[in-house]
């Protein structure tokens, strides 16, 4: 499906969304991007489904191309050591940064309070939902 296609399925009208009105995602009432304004570099593609006579987007879902911060290790004798650790994130923040990075995903695995607290002075904050991995 290109951007100029579309499917007309009875009221409703099922398109790619065109780059320039990412920002009607942040206004939709529900969903991940409600009240945001999302970012039209993040994404690679969105298909959304609206109502042919409002226009409104009942449901979407972007094929997104945001940097994962996974796979954080941090060694035992460096956990004890808080001024190493702000020198890190530091150096991380900037990379990001640097890179123009605006948002990233990360898994965080719970059982690990040093990674925990690593997302959250990355100012990473618990989504709902799971991540999941497929091929296309």
């Amino acid at each position: 499906m290109s951007l100029a296609e579309r499917v007309e399925v009875g009221e409703y009208t099922v398109r790619r969304l065109h780059p320039s009105e990412y920002w009607r995602l942040g206004t939709v009432r529900e969903g991940p991007f409600a009240g945001t304004t999302p970012v039209p570099g993040d994404h690679i593609c969105i298909t959304v489904v609206e109502h042919t006579e409002t226009g409104d987007l009942l449901a979407y879902w972007p094929a997104m191309g945001i940097p994962h911060a996974d796979n954080l290790y941090v060694a035992p004798e460096l956990r004890q050591h808080p001024k190493v650790e702000l020198a890190f994130l530091g150096a991380y923040v900037a990379m990001l940064k640097e890179q123009q990075v605006t948002d990233i995903y990360a898994m965080i695995d719970e059982d690990r309070p040093e990674n925990v607290a690593m997302a959250r002075a990355l100012g990473l904050e618990r989504v709902p939902g799971a991540l999941y991995k497929g091929r296309v």
